[in-house]
């Protein structure tokens, strides 16, 4: 309570912050016990503190306890909590706290880029959440978001950086192994060498690090052909599933199913399929498909679900592009220099010859005609890439380095 017979001295500042500030002109006296602090800023905590000192002593009293405040966050204010709630390796679940103060209209500009490309991808929103599709798994991406205010976006927050991790496939095996279990693996690709491989029991047996088991298939190859053979106790039954994911999302879909038999006592299981002409191209070491090969006592095997009896194995395969017909003569187009840094040279083609710059992970980066044999990557991150060259004699594809 206000005492008559004292004065008064108020304070405050930012909290976290050493300097203090007070009234210009000095603190109301009694009988006025209040004092409106003005100059502060937008959505910024403060502390306040009172001290009174006695009428007719030298000493003032201790400070009062801080009372601690937040002032009001106005539009143009970037919105605080940005952070991402889901990170897959081709999606970004993205959240930030709503504004619904003066002058909301509750609509939200996201941007996001790859770190080092210069425009932005932009995206307007009517809630204070946005799922970010199309990524690249193992890419370090940027992004930033503002409320708009009355039709115009108001300040960005900082730069969020993250990074989309690599595929992680579901756990999947079998209990015991020791009277079911796959022996033989026969990959028939159509166009490329057979992969076969005879196993024993085993529960779960991951081969995706073994390059003599590596499988090879071309993108939209049609007559491909895959072989389990099986391993049964006297008169037992088994299923046997089959899955490519094709698409490499880091999922087994059901229509990646390539195999799907049984329960029987046949020794093998076998079936033809084709490959998407859509399907994931592997072009670097650590990204590839993999293809899960799933045998069950008395059952046919469901994805990402264990079993008592029977057997589970991974495989890797790498995808290719079709060949191109009428190739021209891989010496007679030069790329030059590799790696690259601002200009890439192209030597001997025709003056329609036209280009398309993949990247690593198989997406269309930039196309165009080539104009005085030279294209410019200068804006390309970092990193490997093909180049399909069109040219009137036909179309070669080549890899560059952009440094």
């Amino acid at each position: 309570p206000l005492v008559a017979s004292a004065s008064y001295e108020v304070r405050w500042r930012e909290v976290g912050t050493i300097p203090w500030f007070t009234p210009t002109g000095g603190t109301p006296q009694p009988p006025l016990n209040s004092y409106t602090i003005s100059g502060l800023s937008s959505f910024i905590t403060y502390e306040v503190q009172v001290s009174s000192t006695c009428i007719g002593s030298a000493t003032q009293n201790p400070w009062s306890n801080p009372q601690v405040f937040t002032t009001v966050r106005i539009c143009e204010i970037a919105p605080p909590g940005l952070t991402i709630t889901a990170l897959t390796p081709t999606t970004a679940e993205v959240v930030w706290d709503a504004f619904t103060g003066a002058g909301a209209t509750g609509s939200y500009v996201l941007r996001y880029r790859k770190v080092g490309i210069p425009s932005w991808t932009n995206v307007t929103v009517n809630t204070n959440t946005y799922t970010i599709t199309g990524l690249l798994e193992l890419t370090k991406y940027e992004m930033q978001v503002a409320n708009i205010c009355s039709g115009t976006p108001g300040n960005y927050t900082p730069l969020y950086y993250f990074t989309t991790p690599t595929v992680v496939y579901c756990q999947m095996s079998a209990t015991t192994s020791a009277t079911e279990y796959i022996s033989k693996v026969t990959a028939t690709p159509t166009g490329k060498p057979q992969m076969t491989n005879i196993t024993t029991a085993s529960n779960y047996s991951d081969f995706t690090g073994v390059p003599a088991k590596f499988i090879e298939m071309i993108q939209g190859s049609n007559g491909n052909q895959i072989t389990i053979d099986k391993t049964l106790s006297n008169g037992d039954k088994a299923g046997v599933a089959v899955w490519i994911d094709f698409n490499r999302n880091g999922y087994f879909d059901i229509n990646e199913r390539i195999l799907a038999d049984g329960p029987n006592t046949n020794p093998t299981a076998s079936a033809t399929f084709s490959v998407p002409v859509d399907a994931f191209v592997s072009m670097t070491d650590y990204k590839y498909v993999v293809m899960r090969v799933a045998m069950q006592k008395d059952g046919i095997p469901v994805n990402c679900t264990s079993f008592p009896n029977g057997e589970v194995e991974d495989y890797t395969v790498r995808i290719s592009k079709q060949p191109v017909a009428n190739a021209v003569n891989q010496t007679e187009i030069l790329i030059y220099p590799n790696p690259v840094s601002t200009v890439l040279n192209v030597k001997n083609i025709s003056k329609k010859a036209n280009y398309k710059i993949y990247s690593a992970a198989g997406q269309l980066i930039s196309s165009g005609f080539i104009v005085n044999n030279k294209i410019d990557v200068n804006r390309l991150s970092s990193g490997l890439y093909v180049i399909d060259i069109e040219d009137a004699m036909g179309t070669v594809q080549k890899k560059f380095i952009k440094e």
